[in-house]
């Protein structure tokens, strides 16, 4: 039980004073958390109750928390006790099979919230999922790639322990690698609503477990990179969700090395309009760092645009004379380059408010990688405008069953900051920026299918723009 207030079965408490005692000891938790089964037993024959697991332990993994928790398969319920305090219980392999058996009334988990009643579980969405994916050929179902090897760093040298590890676990195969501030976690939030999909168990706000990072997958272990996902097995038809918005931006390596662990994976892109993005960023960034400089939002981006030219004059070039792939070539070795990257380090480009909303080489880079038909995109402003529609659309892309149900978005990790009116963006700084990123995103509009206004990206007049909000 991940969610449990005020633990009172003797054989939780027992479970959880063991994580308890490993302290920071980050590898004692994870020697009890590769073996569930042991641990509960061993807090069950502690606690002087009988098994009742009845022959095994799945993953489970709660949609209310977004964490991991283990407990019999047939415990698939959520309850809620007398005291009115919920308890998620994941629905485990239920979940895809559609049958839902009640806790044994005998059981420690029955006998825990005996004094109260079930609570509702969405029963009939989730067994509709079942009987569409039992329906469908095993070619037509989500694959399970195991974790491979790297060609560098810690996890290339893996033992046959660690190998183990990785064959044994299924590797994530639904990515949103980008882009920060552009409604990504509001999609994870949206997918992970559907039954098959199942966030990852480490990482900022259990969406973001950086496996492909740099800074974390040239010193992590083999099974330490499968530890950040759950574990179920290969013939479940779960996908397991990695939304790093910072893969994309980064280097060209995160794409290549999900690749190496699942070679099928899918790609689904936030974007959000590239100068609206930039400002969230801005605002986001803004107390810490552009406040206490007193650097305004124009003065941020508007001052990076010529540099950038120098650095895609080629790629423009290139596209005014309609050779599209020597302009995406030459444009992705600028957006990758060291050169370009050095304008953020430098602060002409602060944050890469600039850098991180040109979407279109973060794109091209992964459709060249993963396969363009893996590869598609949604929007803030499609999923502000219908969010059930996003959703049904990814799903049909990932191949997900199509009968969910996606209820309405909601605003998740919504900025707050208030900018100083002299520090906010200004229509003609607005309408610059967008000048400036319009040749970009015709490529982005061609690459992906799509338009600016199915995107939802016209011009806006925002009430923000400080021309409104600074006496004349």
């Amino acid at each position: 039980l991940v969610h449990a207030p005020a633990p009172r079965d003797a054989a939780i408490s027992r479970a959880l004073a063991a994580f308890d005692a490993c302290g920071a000891d980050e590898r004692c938790a994870d020697a009890l958390a590769r073996d569930p089964a042991r641990l509960l037993l061993d807090a069950w024959r502690g606690a002087g109750l009988a098994n009742d697991l009845a022959g095994g332990v799945a993953w489970l993994n709660c949609d209310e928390t977004a964490a991991g928790s283990l407990l019999d398969a047939s415990s698939t319920i959520t309850l809620a006790d007398a005291a009115g305090g919920s308890y998620a219980v994941w629905l485990g392999p239920a979940a895809t099979d559609g049958r839902f058996a009640p806790a044994a009334p005998a059981s420690p988990l029955g006998a825990l919230f005996s004094a109260g009643p079930p609570r509702a579980v969405a029963v009939d969405q989730r067994a509709a999922c079942a009987r569409e994916i039992a329906g469908r050929p095993l070619s037509d179902r989500p694959r399970c790639f195991a974790f491979q090897r790297g060609v560098a760093g810690a996890s290339r040298n893996a033992d046959e322990t660690q190998r183990r590890a990785g064959a044994s676990s299924c590797a994530p195969t639904l990515f949103i690698p980008s882009a920060q501030k552009g409604a990504s976690s509001a999609l994870a939030a949206l997918l992970a609503t559907h039954p098959q999909v199942l966030r990852p168990v480490r990482g900022s706000h259990y969406k973001e477990p950086g496996a492909y990072i740099n800074a974390v997958y040239y010193r992590q272990s083999l099974a330490r990179r499968a530890s950040r996902f759950p574990w179920f097995r290969d013939d479940e038809p779960f996908v397991a969700l990695d939304a790093t918005v910072t893969y994309a931006s980064e280097s060209r390596l995160p794409a290549m090395r999900a690749a190496l662990d699942a070679p099928r994976a899918f790609v689904v892109f936030a974007l959000r309009e590239p100068v609206a993005r930039a400002f969230s960023d801005f605002r986001f960034c803004y107390r810490p760092y552009f406040f206490s400089q007193d650097i305004g939002f124009d003065a941020a981006t508007l001052g990076a645009l010529d540099a950038y030219d120098a650095c895609y004059g080629a790629a423009r070039a290139f596209y005014a004379a309609n050779r599209t792939a020597a302009a995406d070539a030459a444009g992705a070795d600028a957006y990758y380059g060291l050169a370009c990257q050095d304008l953020k380090l430098r602060r002409r480009d602060p944050f890469g408010l600039v850098r991180k909303s040109l979407y279109v080489y973060q794109v091209l880079h992964y459709r060249a990688v993963h396969g363009a038909e893996r590869v598609t995109a949604v929007s803030a402003e499609q999923l502000k405008r219908d969010a059930p529609g996003a959703g049904r659309a990814v799903a049909a892309h990932v191949g997900l069953c199509e009968s969910f149900s996606f209820g309405a978005g909601q605003r998740v990790h919504a900025t707050r900051a208030r900018v100083a009116p002299r520090h906010a963006w200004s229509r003609v700084g607005y309408r610059r920026l967008r000048a400036w990123f319009e040749p970009y995103n015709r490529r982005l509009y061609a690459a992906l299918r799509t338009t600016e206004s199915s995107l939802g990206w016209e011009e806006v007049d925002y009430p923000s723009f400080r021309d409104d909000r600074l006496p004349a």
